[in-house]
This record gives C-alpha cells, sequence and structure tokens, in this order.
C-alpha cells in the first residue's frame, strides 16, 4: 500500500513539474505581465529567457523584459531588448515611458551615439546624463629604481663599451573629442613627454658619464564611425616629433674618439585602424596598424574583448593580445585590466602589460611608444573619484621592468651584449571632464 502511495505522489509531481516547465504563449505573457506589474524583475527575466529558448518573442515581451533589465542595472541587456521591441513594433517610440529608459539605457552603455537617435521625451522630468564633449588632461612622471650603478658600469677590459638607459621621466597630456552626430565623433590629443637620459662610455680605461634629455611631442586624430547599432570603425593617426642632445662619439679621427652632444631630432608617424563590435555584453575588438618608430619599421595586428558581466561599470575586464613585428622580429604582447565600483563614487582598476613593449602601440590610448629603452612588463594601479556624472578625478602607479644593453667592444671583430634589468616607479594623475 505505501509502495502504490509513494509511487502515485512520484506521479502527480512529475506530471506537476511538467506542467510548470511546458509553456504557451499565453502562459507568458499572462505570468510576464504580473511579473512586470509587481516589479519582480528577477523573476520576470528568468520566465522571459525560458520563453525565448523556445521561440516564443512578441512586442510586449522584449518591452517588459528592457523594463526588467534596466531597474537591475543590466544596461546593455536593456538597450538590446529595447531594440529588439522597435523593431516588432516602431510605435514604441511614442511611449513616452519607453523612450526614456531607452535613452538612458543607451548612455550607461556608453553609446551617446545610438542616444542621439532616441533622445528624452519632451516631458521628461530626469536630467539627460548624455554628453557630446569630454575633455581629458594627465600628468606624471618617475624615476630609475633598483638599479646598481657599478655593476652596470664594471666593463671586463674592452677597448671601447658604451651604455644607455633612463633615469627619469616627466610628462603631461590633453585630450578631446565632440560627439557630431550620431554617426561621427572626432578626437584629438597631444602629449609633452621628456626622458633623462644617461649615457656611460668607457674609452681604453677611461670613463665618461654624461646625462642628457631627450623631447617627445606626439599629435593624434581619432575619428569614430558608428556603423548602426553594432559596428564602430575608428582610425588613427599619430605624428611624433623627437628632439635631444644625446652624449655620443662624434669623431674617430686617427683612431682616437672624440665625444660630444650631438642634436638629435627624428618625425615618426603611427597609422591604424581600429574595428569594434558589441555582442550583448561584451565589445570585441580588432586592430591593424604600422608605424616607423626609432627609425624600425614596425606592424602590429591584435584583438581584445572588453566584459561587462552586470552590463554596466560595476565591473568590467578588458583582455588584448597583439602580435608585434618590429623590424622582422616578431613577439607577443599581453593586456588585461580589471575595473570594479569600491563605493558608490569610487573606482579601482588593475592591470598589466607583459612582453616585447619597445614600440608598443596602445590604440585604445592611441599612443605610440616611442623612447630609447627596453622594458617587458608593466604592472599597474589605478583609483577613480568620480564626485558627480561629469567629472572623474584619477590616480595611477605604475610598476614598470626595463632592461638595457651594455655594448662592448673587444677589437679584432669581438663584440658582446651584456642585459642589465632596471625598475622604475611612475606616478600619474588626471581628470575627465564630461560636458
Amino acid at each position: 500500500m505505501r509502495i502504490k502511495l509513494l509511487l502515485l505522489i512520484l506521479l502527480i509531481s512529475g506530471v506537476s513539474l511538467y506542467g510548470q516547465t511546458k509553456l504557451d504563449f499565453k502562459t507568458v505573457d499572462a505570468k510576464t505581465y504580473s511579473f512586470y506589474q509587481n516589479a519582480q524583475w528577477d523573476s520576470l527575466i528568468h520566465l522571459g529567457k525560458k520563453a525565448n529558448k523556445i521561440g516564443i518573442d512578441y512586442y510586449y515581451l522584449n518591452y517588459r523584459m528592457g523594463v526588467a533589465y534596466f531597474y537591475i542595472t543590466n544596461y546593455r541587456l536593456a538597450s538590446l531588448y529595447f531594440q529588439k521591441a522597435i523593431d516588432l513594433n516602431v510605435t514604441a517610440t511614442e511611449d513616452a515611458f519607453f523612450t526614456e529608459l531607452f535613452h538612458l539605457s543607451l548612455v550607461y552603455s556608453q553609446r551617446n551615439d545610438l542616444a542621439l537617435d532616441m533622445p528624452l521625451p519632451a516631458k521628461s522630468n530626469v536630467d539627460d546624463p548624455m554628453v557630446r564633449n569630454t575633455f581629458a588632461f594627465v600628468a606624471g612622471g618617475g624615476k630609475m629604481i633598483n638599479y646598481d650603478h657599478s655593476q652596470a658600469k664594471k666593463s671586463p677590459n674592452p677597448e671601447f663599451s658604451e651604455l644607455r638607459y633612463q633615469d627619469a621621466v616627466n610628462y603631461w597630456g590633453i585630450a578631446y573629442s565632440h560627439q557630431f552626430s550620431s554617426t561621427f565623433n572626432l578626437g584629438v590629443s597631444y602629449s609633452n613627454l621628456h626622458f633623462l637620459m644617461e649615457t656611460v662610455l668607457v674609452d681604453k680605461g677611461n670613463q665618461i658619464s654624461e646625462s642628457y634629455k631627450i623631447s617627445q611631442y606626439n599629435f593624434a586624430i581619432i575619428p569614430q564611425f558608428s556603423l548602426g547599432r553594432y559596428w564602430q570603425l575608428k582610425p588613427v593617426l599619430t605624428l611624433t616629433s623627437n628632439k635631444g642632445f644625446p652624449y655620443v662619439v662624434v669623431d674617430t679621427t686617427h683612431g682616437v674618439k672624440e665625444y660630444d652632444f650631438w642634436s638629435y631630432k627624428e618625425s615618426n608617424f603611427l597609422v591604424g585602424i581600429n574595428i569594434y563590435r558589441d555582442i550583448r555584453n561584451v565589445k570585441l575588438g580588432f586592430n591593424i596598424g604600422t608605424s616607423n618608430y626609432s627609425e624600425r619599421k614596425q606592424a602590429q595586428v591584435g584583438v581584445n574583448l572588453s566584459y561587462y558581466p552586470f552590463g554596466n561599470l560595476n565591473l568590467y575586464t578588458f583582455s588584448a593580445l597583439s602580435l608585434k613585428v618590429d623590424n622582422r622580429e616578431k613577439s607577443i604582447v599581453f593586456h588585461q585590466k580589471v575595473g570594479f565600483k569600491v563605493f558608490s563614487k569610487l573606482w579601482m582598476e588593475g592591470g598589466g602589460l607583459f612582453g616585447q613593449l619597445k614600440n608598443y602601440n596602445n590604440f585604445n590610448l592611441a599612443y605610440g611608444y616611442n623612447i630609447a629603452d627596453h622594458m617587458d612588463m608593466i604592472i599597474y594601479g589605478k583609483l577613480i573619484f568620480a564626485p558627480n556624472s561629469q567629472v572623474n578625478f584619477f590616480v595611477e602607479a605604475q610598476y614598470i621592468h626595463k632592461y638595457t644593453f651594455r655594448k662592448d667592444d673587444y677589437g679584432v671583430n669581438e663584440h658582446s651584449e651584456i642585459r642589465i634589468n632596471y625598475d622604475q616607479w611612475n606616478i600619474e594623475g588626471g581628470l575627465l571632464w564630461k560636458f
């Protein structure tokens, strides 16, 4: 009797569970409307996703899903469902509540271009957070640490030895961009960098040490074209001027080397193009470019991925992998960043770049690296304070692992290069103003 009762209970439970999982249009519409009326956003999203999987997709379901995702602050998915609702019913744009949430979700998803085509309704009581202009200022500097000067200058009695390394750096830069229309944004930037270099020359046992400065001036123009809802195209053109007075061998008459400061001037360029594709909570990127920094032909191709797990800036990651060909020498560079919200107005970012970074082009910043020394690792941490929606202040610390080569000449065509490692700390800060 007990066995029969147990089987009956299991049968009833199975039928009940089957009934719960069997969905049709009427059930989905009634339940999602009830969840919508009672602000049960998580339940609405859960049921809506199940309905989508079995092919139930209609205007009001997308409308409700968009609202639900908006109120749980997943703005990227909210904007996706709002757009799907418009695709099914163009009259949705006549709904003031709908257009207000759609506009805000686009702005909070950092898609001001699309938000221009979906403005706030005239009777909205919300202050529009969308901006057309951004201005940024950054300044910083750093100095070499953990450097054993005695080892760097020591040489096993060559006829001639030469060593160069970077002792310190200071820099500042500004950037401005304007959103002219929903399809076109134009940005420009200028940076001014000064590197304090050190030369150590050993000629037949006589050692000479001199400091000198190399200055670098970068001007970049970065237009951006929006190609519909999902694609963005961003070309980059950077022009660079380098000036300085390095201490070098200026004459070798009669086998005797003479040394002096030499007037150095060089102009370089970086040309690149970036393509981005938005897919739900992911932004995929592809970049390719070429430059002639340090008079070396260089080409770079890479892919990157920005991921917003919650569809907002409470947590985000950026990953990039690039192949760099520098004077036919191939190397891989990896860049990883993670950012998250700490408190209501404070964010933190941390990350690093790893690989042969000399002449590496960070296309996201439209900045080409061009100094005399080598490096293979940058680790950084950043704090961002946003007292309001228009102004962000930030401060960043960078630890950089660098290296240089001491070139020894023993005569009779005998040469050697000895790698010397050292480190550098940089501190920078600045602001981002949106208006």
